[in-house]
């Protein structure tokens, strides 16, 4: 009985670190998408100002 709260303590452990994980590659996921996000309206302006 006391392997298995050990083991259960440990999975508990394992998913937060690994939601805590998630977390920042979700952060980093979203700084990049704002990024190309950016990017694009840049170029977009870039290529009406060079139309006119």
């Amino acid at each position: 009985m006391l392997e298995m709260i050990g083991e259960t303590t440990a999975l508990k452990s394992e998913i937060r670190a690994l939601r805590w994980e998630l977390a920042n590659r979700k952060s980093e996921l979203t700084l990049a998408l704002n990024s190309l996000s950016f990017y694009k309206e840049i170029k977009a302006i870039e290529e009406r100002n060079t139309e006119e």
